[in-house]
């Protein structure tokens, strides 16, 4: 019973963060739930300590996901090849860097009166234009991150556009910096698999982008156009929901900014890794 044990553990969690292959449905699995759990205890310390989660919080937040995507880029190059830098283990290896940090800012505010977020949002720059500085050199296809942006000029437009000409409250500076926090994933994706030879690791992205091609659905023989759908669809409905919610202001900004967390992580990655592996 123990090696079969052993042996699922091992293909299904430990080897996939030791050769870095990806998610199947038992790895991602595990990981939301972790993930989840971890959401909902850090919510609750931050209700019991008055910790506001604000703009000033979420933009605070900012150089700590560009220093993990850093990161995780120089372990893709080989860098840095400790474990620490594999996904999901670079969540718990920033959060131990970026929740002390966060607690000292408040150390400093109150002995000068400079505001926590500045200091935290000072200390994160540094370090992420630090490991900026060893990635830069890597570059190689610095024009493509003018497409990347065109593309996601589009919709940047498109989302203020809306905002303007309806006036709606869903389309609030918060809500439209979470889907445009996604359509940057979704924008890496679809340059990537659709102009050049990068796979998807993610199991649902994976499976949608295969049956897209699976019925000809394709743009250059790939379906990862429909990533843009998909996150509008899936970001915009959860949106909605955390906005019709019964509870506080503090509680929807912090799942909103949860929400910017899983979408502008690895679209800055997958930025990255257009400049240095194209």
């Amino acid at each position: 019973m123990i090696p079969e044990i052993t042996a699922f553990l091992n293909k299904y969690i430990i080897d996939p963060i030791l050769y870095d292959t990806g998610y199947n449905l038992v790895n991602t699995t595990l990981w939301a739930i972790v993930f989840v759990s971890g959401v909902f205890v850090l919510m609750n310390y931050f209700q019991k300590q008055k910790q506001a989660i604000d703009n000033k919080f979420i933009f605070a937040l900012l150089p700590w996901i560009l220093l993990g995507t850093i990161l995780r880029v120089l372990k893709d190059l080989d860098v840095y090849t400790t474990i620490l830098l594999i996904t999901p283990i670079i969540y718990a290896v920033i959060f131990s860097i970026c929740f002390p940090a966060l607690i000292l800012s408040h150390y400093i505010e109150t002995k000068t009166k400079i505001p926590y977020w500045k200091s935290w949002f000072a200390s994160g720059l540094v370090l992420a234009l630090f490991f900026f500085s060893k990635i830069i050199f890597f570059f190689e296809n610095t024009p493509i991150f003018f497409v990347w942006l065109g593309v996601l000029s589009f919709f940047i437009a498109i989302l203020w556009i809306l905002r303007l000409i309806t006036r709606h409250s869903f389309f609030s500076k918060l809500n439209i910096a979470t889907l445009l926090a996604h359509l940057t994933d979704s924008t890496s994706t679809f340059i990537a698999m659709t102009f050049f030879s990068f796979t998807e690791k993610h199991v649902l992205a994976r499976v949608l982008i295969d049956s897209m091609e699976t019925i000809g659905l394709t743009l250059n023989n790939s379906g990862a156009w429909i990533m843009f759908p998909l996150k509008l669809i899936v970001v915009g409905f959860a949106l909605y929901v955390i906005d019709k919610e019964d509870i506080t202001k503090q509680q929807k900004n912090f799942l909103k900014m949860i929400i910017i967390l899983l979408g502008l992580a690895p679209g800055i990655r997958g930025l990255f890794q257009l400049l240095v592996f194209t």
